[in-house]
């Protein structure tokens, strides 16, 4: 069975669906960005997934004061360190975009959590 991934924590809860209609694919309930001060203004579409591996990703973001993602790397926290499961949230990460913020540092770092779940 290939995985779902469930994106949880702080920013309210969105339906993505992507996939060919054979199972594959991602649900994602996004609720669990954290950036002190900052919300998700735009999360990408996500494509289909083929990864095999279920688990959850912690991905540390640094983000600019124009809300975009400068760099996504795995971090503490995650519980399966599969590369296609650490690919696919890095480039889920690097395509959200957060809030403007004049006052936040030049780079400023939080996380994004994925929960990737065997789709039966």
């Amino acid at each position: 069975m290939l995985a779902a991934a469930q994106q949880t924590g702080g920013a309210g809860a969105v339906d993505v669906s992507g996939g060919d209609g054979v199972g594959r694919g991602i649900e994602s309930n996004i609720n669990k960005e954290r950036l002190a001060g900052r919300e998700v203004t735009e999360r990408p579409i996500t494509p289909a997934m083929t990864c095999n591996e279920y688990g959850t990703v912690i991905i540390s973001i640094t983000v600019d004061r124009t809300g975009k993602v400068l760099e996504a790397e795995m971090t503490r926290g995650t519980t399966n360190a599969a590369l296609c499961l650490i690919e696919y949230a890095k480039s889920i990460a690097m395509a959200t975009k957060f809030t403007a913020s004049e006052d936040a540092p030049e780079k400023q770092v939080g996380t994004i959590s994925y929960n990737f779940k065997k789709i039966e």
